[in-house]
């Protein structure tokens, strides 16, 4: 099944709202915070998670076109183009929004914050395009 450009766009802009949401509901104290104990062992977790999942999503999201097994796939059906700009996406949806979960449940540290910066720092180069 492939998606079509149009459609990972959306995607896209849906990511972006969804955070964007996310984060102003929460800094209206419409969603809750601190809803995760702050002990010493669940920050190190979180922290942990959060910057591992930061740098490995973001390096994969930006450097997947240039993998030569999706570069041939993609070389071989255009049409499959969308799909793996959906993937790309989703790779980085996990690292932001599991950054705004950690930000949000801690409130103690800004560890998450941080990784959720670089996280959207790469993002904005995933727009999804047809001259990849």
């Amino acid at each position: 099944m492939n998606i079509s450009i149009r459609t990972a766009k959306g995607i896209y802009c849906g990511v972006w709202l969804t955070g964007a949401t996310w984060a102003a509901l929460s800094e209206l104290n419409y969603l809750p915070c601190g809803f995760i104990k702050s002990t010493a062992e669940n920050e190190y977790v979180l922290h942990l998670l959060c910057v591992t999942l930061t740098m490995t999503c973001t390096w994969l999201a930006l450097k997947l076109f240039a993998m030569k097994r999706i570069r041939k796939k993609i070389d071989d059906n255009i049409a499959s183009l969308g799909t793996w700009n959906v993937c790309r996406t989703g790779i980085l949806a996990v690292a932001i929004f599991m950054n705004l979960f950690a930000y949000y449940g801690l409130t103690s540290s800004t560890t998450p914050l941080f990784c959720l910066l670089i996280t959207l720092a790469g993002f904005v180069f995933c727009w999804p395009k047809t001259d990849e």
